[in-house]
Formats: C-alpha cells, sequence, structure tokens
C-alpha cells in the first residue's frame, strides 16, 4: 500500500463450508460495510490487498497454504497489523485449542469469535477492526509525510553545504544567551579555531587582531539594537603576526523582543584586500607615472626646441625621443613597470643598423633596471644612437658600435660600468654648443642615477664611460627629467 492510493475499506471472508461465508457477508451487508467472499486460502492471499479486515473460520486454516499466508503477513510493512477476526466452534476458545493459540501467534492481530455469536456482536468486532486499521492508514501517511520530510531536509542540507563549500564559506551561529558558538570546519579555519573542541564569542575575540575587536563587537550590538544585518571585515591574528582577513555577515533572531541567537556565514577575504590594495597602489602610481610622463615630454619639448634651428629639426628631434620614450615605456609595461633589461633598452635602439656585417655589437651580463633608472637610460642611448647616425660610426656605412658593460661587486654594493665605443667613421671632434644629448648625459643621468660620465671626442670614434650603483632590487619611483 502506498501514499496517494484509495485506503482499502472492504472485509474479506473465508469461511469454505456451508453457507457461512454467505451469512457472515449478508450480516456485514445490512450494516453497510462491503465484503469479497474468498473461496479459499490461496483465493484470499491477493484479496488481502483489497481488504482491510478478514473474517475467517477455523476449519479454513487447516488447509495447507495456512504457511503461505503466515508469509504473507510476515512481509507485512512496520506501520501494518493487518487484523483477523478467527471464528472458532463452540468450546474452542484459546484455553482449550491449542490450535488457536498456534494461528494468534502466526498471524499476530486476531479476535476470537465464538460460533455460534449475535449479528450484532460480529459487526461490532468488524467496525471495531475497520477503525483499527484506518488508524494503521494515518500512521502510515504520517511516517511517509515524516520520511518525505527527512528527506527533503537531508537533500536541502546536501544543497547547503555543497553550495558553503563551492562558495568557500563557513557557517556560524552564536547563541545570544550563552554565548557560545557553533562553527563549521571552514568557519574555524577561516578564523583560526580548533576543529573540535566548543568555542565561545570570548574564543572569537582572542583571534581578531586587537585592532579590531571593538569594531566587531559594535557591529554586533548595532545590529541586534536596529534588527539589521550584521556585516564587519577583520583581521585575524596578532600585532605582529602576517594578518589573514575574514568577512562576517549575519542575522539575529528574536523571541518577540529578546535576541536568541544569531547566524551567518564566513569568507576568506584575504586575497581580495591584498587585491585592493594592490589596485589602489597601482591607481597612485599612475598618477605619478603620468605626471612624471609629461614632465618628461615637457622637458623634451623645451630642450629639443632649444636644439633645433628649424620647424623641420625640431619635429625629426622631438619625434625620435617621443618614440625612443614610449619604446622605453613599452618595456617597462611588459613587466608591470617594476623592472626593464639593460639589453633590450640598447637592442631596441641599435637592432635597426644591425644590416649584418656586425656594425652593432652588444655584450655584457643580464642585468635588470628598476623602472626610474630605465627612462633616462632609454632616452640617453637613444641620443647616443641618433648621434652616431648622423654624425658618427654609424653614418657612412663602414663603422661600427660596441657597447660592454660589466657588473663590479664591493660587499653587498653593486656598480655597473658601461662602455660606448664608436669606430670607422669620419673623425670626431668635440660640437661646438651643448645639444639635447650632451646635457642629458651629463646633468640628468649624474641627478637621477647618481653616474660618472666621461666622454672622450676621440678623433677616431666617440668613446663614452658610464659608472653608476645598480640599487636594491625593489625600488621603482619614476621621477621626471629636468628641463
Amino acid at each position: 500500500m502506498n501514499p496517494g492510493e484509495k485506503n482499502p475499506e472492504q472485509v474479506a471472508v473465508l469461511a469454505p463450508l456451508g453457507r457461512d461465508a454467505e451469512i457472515i457477508s449478508s450480516v456485514l451487508c445490512e450494516d453497510g460495510v462491503e465484503t469479497e467472499i474468498c473461496p479459499t486460502l490461496p483465493s484470499l492471499l491477493p484479496a488481502l490487498r483489497r481488504s482491510a479486515v478478514t473474517v475467517l473460520t477455523e476449519e479454513a486454516l487447516q488447509s495447507a497454504e495456512f504457511s503461505a499466508l503466515v508469509a504473507k503477513i510476515e512481509t507485512q510493512p512496520t506501520w501494518s497489523d493487518y487484523p483477523f477476526i478467527l471464528l472458532t466452534l463452540r468450546g474452542g476458545g484459546q484455553e482449550r485449542n491449542p490450535s488457536a493459540i498456534r494461528h494468534m501467534r502466526a498471524l499476530g492481530n486476531v479476535t476470537f469469535l465464538e460460533r455460534p455469536f449475535h449479528p450484532m456482536t460480529l459487526v461490532s468486532l468488524v467496525r471495531t477492526a475497520l477503525g483499527s486499521r484506518r488508524r494503521q492508514y494515518q500512521a502510515r501517511d504520517r511516517l511517509a509525510a515524516l520520511e518525505a520530510s527527512r528527506a527533503e531536509l537531508a537533500l536541502s542540507d546536501e544543497r547547503l553545504k555543497f553550495t558553503l563549500d563551492a562558495g568557500r564559506l563557513g557557517a556560524w551561529e552564536l547563541d545570544l544567551v550563552d554565548m557560545t558558538l557553533t562553527a563549521s570546519q571552514r568557519f574555524r579555519t577561516h578564523v583560526g579555531l580548533p576543529p573540535d573542541s566548543p568555542v565561545s564569542y570570548p574564543d572569537l575575540l582572542e583571534r581578531v587582531h586587537p585592532d579590531d575587536v571593538g569594531r566587531i563587537t559594535r557591529a554586533v550590538q548595532e545590529a541586534i539594537d536596529t534588527r539589521t544585518d550584521y556585516g564587519v571585515e577583520f583581521r585575524v591574528g596578532g600585532p605582529h603576526d602576517e594578518s589573514r582577513w575574514v568577512e562576517m555577515r549575519g542575522r539575529a533572531s528574536y523571541a518577540e523582543t529578546r535576541p536568541l541567537r544569531m547566524a551567518g556565514v564566513s569568507l576568506d577575504v584575504t586575497q581580495r584586500k591584498h587585491a585592493t590594495d594592490r589596485q589602489n597602489l597601482l591607481i597612485r602610481e599612475l598618477h605619478h607615472r603620468v605626471k612624471n610622463t609629461l614632465s618628461t615630454v615637457q622637458a623634451i619639448v623645451g630642450s629639443t626646441a632649444r636644439g633645433a634651428s628649424t620647424i623641420d629639426d625640431f619635429y625629426r628631434d622631438f619625434t625620435g625621443r617621443i618614440m625612443s620614450l614610449a619604446n622605453t615605456h613599452t618595456i617597462l609595461t611588459e613587466e608591470l613597470w617594476q623592472r626593464a633589461s639593460l639589453r633590450e633598452l640598447l637592442t631596441k635602439e641599435l637592432d635597426v643598423f644591425d644590416d649584418g656585417r656586425k656594425r652593432v655589437r652588444v655584450n655584457g651580463p643580464e642585468v635588470e633596471l628598476p623602472s626610474d633608472y630605465a627612462v633616462p637610460l632609454g632616452m640617453a642611448f637613444h641620443e647616443l644612437v641618433i648621434n652616431a647616425a648622423r654624425f658618427g660610426a654609424l653614418s657612412n656605412g663602414e663603422g661600427h658600435v660596441d657597447v660592454r658593460w660589466s657588473v663590479e661587486h664591493d660587499g653587498e654594493a653593486r656598480r655597473l660600468r658601461l662602455d660606448w665605443v664608436e669606430a670607422g667613421g669620419p673623425r670626431v671632434s668635440a660640437p661646438q654648443r651643448q645639444g639635447f644629448g650632451t646635457r642629458l648625459l651629463q646633468r640628468v643621468l649624474t641627478a637621477q642615477v647618481k653616474a660618472e660620465v666621461s666622454t672622450d671626442y676621440d678623433p677616431d670614434g666617440l668613446k663614452v664611460r658610464l659608472s653608476f650603483p645598480l640599487p636594491d632590487p625593489g625600488r621603482a619611483t619614476s621621477p621626471g627629467l629636468p628641463a
């Protein structure tokens, strides 16, 4: 019998001798009880499913199929206790009829009625048995509803657990009466609580960074007083520990006006806080770099204008210097504005003159420069390349340029020495006036990277030596060029 099916209300009658079955059925039908007469014990077995009570005579149980009936009753569900009314012969009660006791033990719920009997006695027993069976149906339905509720609750718990796990959320509940804290394992991990032992609200506060404890307690009290959601971010760990950031959200429940408990979730937001801090730092750095870049461009405009004799000269020199600045920025951008390769700065400027005849030779160890070194050095290399292309070793198709550098160590201090050597070009003489490139080498590199610069206008080719201290890794500021 399944919930939702129509509950059987008829009575099965098994009385194989004489007219007993017809008489029993007639008596019950006159009282409005539906009956089904079963001529044999085997025919009763399927009728049990269609009936609520069975009335049978003692002689009907002498059949060899009695064991099949017993087996059928033994397999009934736990809520069911199928009722039988057994009609015995006069003087065949339990005290003098061992078989009756055997039948009762085998079938379970058996009521004995000695023949002959008054019709109303039979009707009364049948009505009582039907009432008992209806209560069994009700118990079955309640059990089914309870099982369905349990299954739905288990499924809901699984969904909740899956959702919490997928979101990496911890779950917690705070009893506002005794301040005990019930928490999931993930919540305990978030705030550093032991995995199994009982914990309280004070235990939680002991794990919180001292500067954030007051903020947590105020947020809890405010949420309770205003009946609003609770939400707070705080650090876990001591003042000297590496802090982990946790976000807690929750809501209080009340009995009328009295707060009973607060429950909610937790989330480790350390990465998000670090990303936010990083973003704010990058925004400040971007503002700083834009300002310095504009200052650099302004300085280039002024210096180029002072050294140019025509508009075409100004346009050519200004465009080249801006492109050099852009190339350096491209290298820095690829490294997130942290560092740039010295070799890459040089090859960006010199590769255009490498025609396969080894006119450009670059040799030295790998050196990473911070951004505040890369910008002025990149522009200095550009000025040296442009000078070599116009007046020096790269201007006649026969000369060549050698760039060599090395790193010298003095304890923990490091110093870079770089030599720019030209040969094979037109004869060299000192310029009549100081141009942008000379000012860049002598003033900017000296000021910004503390470089020592020596320039030798050797008639056979220009020679420039740079020597400057290399900063500690991680240093990255970007001052502008002076006008």
